[in-house]
């Protein structure tokens, strides 16, 4: 191969790595606030499911009569 076409093979090539580096930083950058949403969404579920837990003084005991 000539130089010229060899600078041109180098040069394509560090442009495609720029490239896929960039994509992968927003894939993860996209990743990470998934991840947040969903942390936030399964604390909300636990307040909420909290919230609707029975009172601690209910089902203690049970009454029997024969």
């Amino acid at each position: 191969m000539e130089i010229p076409s060899l600078s041109i093979a180098l040069s394509q090539a560090g442009v495609n790595q720029q490239a896929s580096l960039s994509m992968m930083q927003k894939s993860m950058d996209q990743a990470g606030q998934q991840g947040q949403a969903l942390e936030k969404l399964i604390d909300s579920a636990e307040l909420q499911r909290m919230e609707h837990a029975m009172p601690p003084h209910l089902g203690g005991s049970i009454d029997t009569k024969v």
